[in-house]
């Protein structure tokens, strides 16, 4: 097979990261603000490419993109290898506009939470999607994180009612109780589910 290059998703797989950043670098001259490039900057960044290859590329295509619901992929993939928080700042605000009850928001809210972003950002648009979703079982991480971060339990406390209504006898629901107690949750609200377990 003389000649055979391999592809960049190839060598993102095969740990190839040194092979494939001139490739990269190449392929986002000519398409950083494609669509299709959230695919490769997600990739990049979840094989632990490092931030500065795809960084100017990433905020060009935020400023395109940066509303769609495709983001989402984009913001998780930025923020789960610990990326600068400016940079995404305000896109994700921008987001917020037309994705906040999506249930896939869940994803974006944690992770901001999760990784040092400011809870006043996403306070009204978890509250949106609290109303929404409560009673599925992924809002547990909406409210872990939520606690977690230091926002204030009376803004997830009727959503966490709802919540353990259902889902307060389950194993997971011990995260909650936790959270809620140590981020000074009164602790009759996650009372009588604790006597439960």
């Amino acid at each position: 097979m003389d000649g055979y290059q391999a592809s960049i998703p190839e060598l993102l797989e095969s740990g190839e990261l040194d092979l494939a950043r001139d490739p990269i670098r190449a392929w986002l001259d000519r398409n950083a603000t494609t669509e299709n490039a959230q695919l490769l900057y997600k990739q990049w960044l979840d094989a632990g490419g490092e931030l500065l290859l795809v960084k100017k590329s990433i905020q060009d295509w935020l400023g395109v993109h940066g509303g769609a619901p495709v983001a989402s992929f984009v913001y998780r993939a930025w923020l789960n290898a610990n990326g600068e928080l400016e940079l995404v700042h305000e896109p994700i605000r921008n987001w917020l506009v037309q994705n906040a009850i999506s249930l896939d928001a869940s994803f974006v809210y944690t992770l901001w939470l999760n990784s040092g972003g400011e809870t006043s950002l996403v306070a009204d648009a978890i509250q949106s999607w609290l109303a929404a979703h409560a009673t599925t079982a992924r809002a547990r991480f909406v409210f872990v994180a939520w606690l977690r971060a230091g926002g204030e339990p009376g803004v997830v406390h009727r959503p966490l009612q709802i919540w353990l209504e259902r889902h307060g006898a389950q194993w997971y629901a011990g995260f909650i109780y936790t959270s809620w107690l140590e981020a000074g949750g009164h602790p009759e609200t996650v009372q009588k589910w604790r006597r439960r377990k």
